[in-house]
């Protein structure tokens, strides 16, 4: 666990420009999430290479970068630079800070009226600098809650394999019990460190059956049988921490921030 919190914390030295206004520490943690899951997949050793599937994590998350950064550029168009005294959205890596000037009919903002017209079911429906500002914020806490739900998982399965070569030795009923006493050793000690971790987070969580069987197969070395990984990503944790709020899960001021239950779809067509 502490190769997934040094990373989490990295963003700054203080928790305060961890917030989901600096631009630049996010963007920075953003670059170690992707970094870290690169490094497990040039690294791994004996059986433990059969976790070469965080190659595709490290691009998924670059991918996300790469998302935040369009959606910054964005932003930094149709806003207004905001005052000293003045809150602002987002402070650019640059350190010049956004705010949103409200004026979407003004013929500076082009881009924006273009972007409404566009991208919508019908006329003027489509993505603002509001929606894309909350599509920025659930690409910042999604790809770090992917990374400390199966980030951890996967230093798990590294480690251990390392170790005690379950995957090797085929104990893979030995490892799934061994995985299990780990989940419960992770909520009970880190349930402040991230909301997967919580009650209602999504970490080891056994819905679906999605993660175990596909740990399950990566201990068997049957990648088809591993897949099933990917559904916990996309139906658990994404579901409850990017896609469709779990309000059960987000404190009540993130929830805010990250545009409530269900948002606006139409954020992530930036």
């Amino acid at each position: 666990m502490s190769r997934v919190l040094r990373v989490k914390n990295m963003c700054a030295s203080s928790a305060s420009s961890c917030t989901v206004e600096n631009f630049a520490a996010q963007r920075r943690r953003n670059r170690a999430i992707s970094a870290d899951y690169a490094d497990i997949y040039m690294k791994t050793t004996g059986e433990a290479k059969r976790l070469k599937f965080a190659g595709g994590a490290s691009l998924g998350s670059t991918h996300i970068g790469f998302g935040m950064d369009t959606a910054a550029d964005a932003l930094n168009g149709w806003g207004t630079r905001a005052a000293p005294h003045e809150p602002a959205d987002i402070v650019l890596e640059d350190g010049t800070r956004i705010k949103n000037d409200g004026l979407l009919g003004d013929l500076m903002d082009w881009q924006e009226i273009g972007s409404w017209v566009l991208t919508g079911d019908g006329w003027f429906d489509g993505v603002t600098y509001s929606d894309t500002l909350v599509g920025l914020r659930r690409l910042i806490y999604g790809n770090l809650a992917i990374y400390m739900d199966l980030g951890a998982v996967l230093h798990f399965c590294q480690m251990h394999e390392e170790r005690f070569h379950f995957f090797k030795d085929g104990k893979v009923e030995e490892f799934i019990e061994c995985f299990d006493h780990f989940v419960n050793y992770v909520k009970d000690k880190y349930a402040h460190e991230h909301e997967v971790y919580g009650g209602e987070g999504t970490f080891g969580s056994p819905e679906g059956g999605f993660l175990r069987d596909g740990l399950r197969g990566v201990a068997r070395d049957d990648f088809e049988a591993s897949l099933p990984i990917i559904d916990h990503e996309q139906r658990n944790i994404l579901e409850d921490f990017m896609y469709r709020l779990n309000q059960n899960s987000i404190p009540p001021a993130t929830f805010s921030d990250l545009g409530r239950r269900d948002g606006d779809n139409k954020a992530f067509l930036f």
